[in-house]
């Protein structure tokens, strides 16, 4: 299996692709433990594989989020993008460019006769169309209705600029809910590795029962072995000489007797044996089980860094609005008043830039986060038809479990009984 390795601190992207062999690698730390103990392994498996889903959850939520916030940055690009071409207009059109826009630019001299070669002219509303020495009635009409068309554009721009303001209040308050819901998700991780590392407490201490059991059964097993040996040496013995006092079938028995408690206490105690080193597949297991956690630790506050920083952009475009005070500014723009007009319009390069800059950041998260999530959903942790549900033949059970079980309780109870001892 390949190390765990943690991101460095100096990359603040989120980590896909290592969280991916993370979870790859923690899947099957499980699998190990499930082939190897039934108990235990089950248990361990739902405590990893709840946090698991726990994070697919997330992850779909957080991808929902992602989406609206999408569609939050297009519909500020739709609005704000109106308002920066008509203040493009009044600050640097000209008449010249909206006859020709109208194809009628053969007029053109009719507006400069009037003194009329700025855009913004025709959007003041002292300009009237009549004024002008227009000769058809169709081009009067066209030239009225593009002027009509830019006062709407500047009258409607305060209310563009609060639907904006609004939609981004909205989104910032249910990216703060994603960024909780990580928060939550660090705190699962650390719950599920306390309860790891209480089971590989409890793991060690088991196999410390089963390893003195094993060597008190193996103890046993020699001493009626050495018994069973000397029995059949006296039962010899009193074959082939005349000896009246060893009574042949009190020592046949005895030596029969032994042999066989020796034969069955060896296999006991080689089945604990057995055990001891499944154990210790276990403790390995449950030992990188571990430490991947904690490196999923690390690499989900990546995650959840990467989230904040989106968060933050989200707050910024509202709190820009409200701190630059970009509705009032629209409210009643005269484009005659150039001051206004160009801060309005330097205002909404700004927001059309953060705009962007959310966009960016969206995109990477989303294209990282989809990555995980499709990995995510492949895990026989999460896949409820995988073969891990079922414990392989290996944790079957044996039928002299009756006999280990019995060893280890007994070890248990001398062990209580010796810590009795030691206590004053």
């Amino acid at each position: 299996m390949a190390p765990v390795l943690s991101r460095p601190e100096t990359e603040s992207a989120f980590p896909a692709e290592q969280m991916i062999g993370l979870l790859r690698q923690m899947d099957e730390s499980v699998r190990q433990v499930v082939r190897c103990m039934r108990e235990q392994g089950t248990e361990v498996r739902q405590k990893v594989g709840d946090l698991l889903q726990k994070y697919l959850t997330l992850l779909t939520e957080t991808l929902h989020e992602c989406m609206y916030l999408k569609n939050f940055v297009q519909i500020t690009r739709g609005n704000l993008g109106g308002i920066e071409s008509i203040l493009t207009l009044a600050l640097d059109g000209t008449v010249s460019e909206i006859m020709e826009e109208l194809h009628l630019q053969h007029f053109q001299v009719n507006f400069e006769r009037k003194d009329l070669r700025s855009a913004y002219q025709l959007m003041t509303s002292s300009f009237d169309v009549e004024d002008v020495d227009l000769p058809t009635k169709a081009a009067k009409e066209a030239v009225q209705d593009r002027v009509q068309e830019f006062r709407h554009e500047l009258h409607t721009a305060k209310d563009r600029i609060h639907q904006v303001r609004v939609d981004g209040e909205s989104c910032h308050t249910s990216c703060k809910a994603i960024t909780e819901k990580f928060g939550k998700f660090l705190q699962e991780i650390k719950k599920t590795h306390e309860a790891i590392s209480s089971l590989l407490v409890q793991h060690r201490n088991d196999k410390s029962e089963i390893c003195l059991a094993s060597i008190a059964v193996f103890a046993i097993s020699a001493i009626c072995l050495v018994a069973c040996g000397v029995g059949a040496v006296a039962v010899c013995c009193k074959t082939f000489t005349t000896a009246t006092n060893v009574k042949l079938g009190g020592v046949a028995g005895l030596s029969f007797s032994s042999g066989v408690t020796g034969v069955v206490s060896g296999m006991t105690a080689w089945g604990l044996h057995q055990k001891k080193k499944e154990m210790d597949s276990v403790g390995t297991a449950l030992e990188k089980l571990q430490k991947q956690l904690e490196a999923m630790d690390f690499d989900a506050g990546k995650q959840k860094t990467d989230w904040e920083k989106i968060e933050s952009q989200a707050e910024k475009i509202v709190h820009y609005i409200d701190n630059s005070k970009m509705e009032a500014t629209a409210d009643g723009l005269n484009p005659s008043h150039r001051r206004p007009v160009q801060d309005l319009m330097n205002n909404v390069k700004d927001v059309l830039k953060d705009a962007e800059d959310l966009q960016t950041k969206l995109d990477h998260f989303e294209t990282e986060a989809e990555q995980v999530q499709r990995n995510l959903r492949d895990l026989s942790l999460i896949n409820s038809d995988a073969v891990l549900a079922n414990p392989t033949a290996t944790a079957s059970a044996s039928l002299l479990d009756p006999l280990y079980n019995f060893a280890i309780d007994i070890t248990k109870t001398v062990m209580k009984w010796t810590r009795g001892l030691d206590k004053p």
